[in-house]
């Protein structure tokens, strides 16, 4: 199996080594990828993995959307030493803010990306299906290579599954589902700024299910407050510093996800998090003068 490189890690690399220079976000991506390649680190048949929404340590926002050149780059970097970009797209059916984006793959003819989504979002998670596109040039191969598979999946499933497609329900469901998560999301993020917007921020609200929640004092500890929110009130509220790439990150803030939670019930669900959030800060702060 050829190797694979995560493309967030690859900047964070590149960065720690070289610092930023003060280049453009452009310029920089440039860079990264040509000392990757002339390192050995970034080598041809090398998969490149991407997603839509990235998390650098560029000074970029947590899920801040790379930009139309910088996407364009990633590209024709990829091509240029014979890597292959798996671009993991799991939350353009819900975007909330803004018009769709266009994905990687059909941003240039042949672009050497495997494009991969799931149905598990959109519609739920037992059906267990998925889906790949990918260049032309790899559709044999891997249907062969499907056709040696032993499982065959759920056939029943996916002709259910193909109808609903083709009889334009999936796309009535989706505009009513966009529409569900919007208002709980909304919902949510009122509260937030209502109960804890005086010490966080939140971040990364404008597409999926989910959205980060970041202290304005990076020494207020997430992780400790994950664990209080989950022993005492019974909340999953994963802290952000635990997914730091290579184990550093100026992150320090709780993961919120909002698709099973009715509009009706944010606001109490926040300010019960509030407490716990309130009560950390206060001990952390008595602590420090005690």
């Amino acid at each position: 199996m050829e190797p694979s490189l995560d493309y967030s890690l690859l900047i964070s690399n590149f960065t720690a080594s070289h610092g930023h220079h003060g280049w453009p976000r452009q310029r920089l991506l440039h860079e990264c990828l040509r000392a990757a390649i002339r390192d050995g680190t970034l080598a041809p048949g090398t998969r490149l993995v991407a997603t839509r929404a990235l998390a650098t340590e560029l000074g970029v926002a947590r899920n801040t959307v790379l930009s139309l050149a910088r996407r364009m780059a990633l590209i024709d970097g990829a091509r240029s030493c014979g890597a292959l970009i798996i671009e993991d797209d799991y939350d353009s059916e819900f975007r909330h803010d803004g018009p769709p984006l266009a994905s990687m793959q059909g941003l240039q003819p042949d672009a050497p990306v495997l494009y991969c989504g799931t149905f598990s979002k959109t519609m739920f998670p037992g059906l267990r299906i998925g889906y790949l596109v990918v260049p032309p040039w790899l559709v044999q191969p891997l249907a062969a290579m499907r056709q040696q598979s032993a499982s065959r999946g759920r056939a029943a499933d996916q002709l259910a599954l193909a109808e609903f497609l083709r009889s334009g329900q999936f796309a009535l469901h989706l505009r009513r589902m966009r529409r569900l998560y919007r208002e709980r999301r909304d919902a949510l993020v009122e509260a937030l700024d209502k109960h804890l917007g005086s010490i966080a921020t939140v971040c990364g609200a404008s597409a999926g299910m989910h959205l980060s929640l970041r202290w304005e004092d990076p020494r207020l500890s997430d992780v400790e407050i994950s664990r209080r929110a989950r022993e005492q009130e019974g909340m999953i509220a994963n802290a952000l510093s635990t997914h730091a790439v290579a184990g550093r990150s100026n992150w320090h803030g709780l993961a919120l996800g909002y698709g099973q939670v009715a509009p009706a019930q944010m606001d109490g669900l926040v300010k019960r998090l509030a407490g716990v959030v309130h009560l950390t800060a206060y001990e952390n702060f008595y602590r420090k003068f005690k």
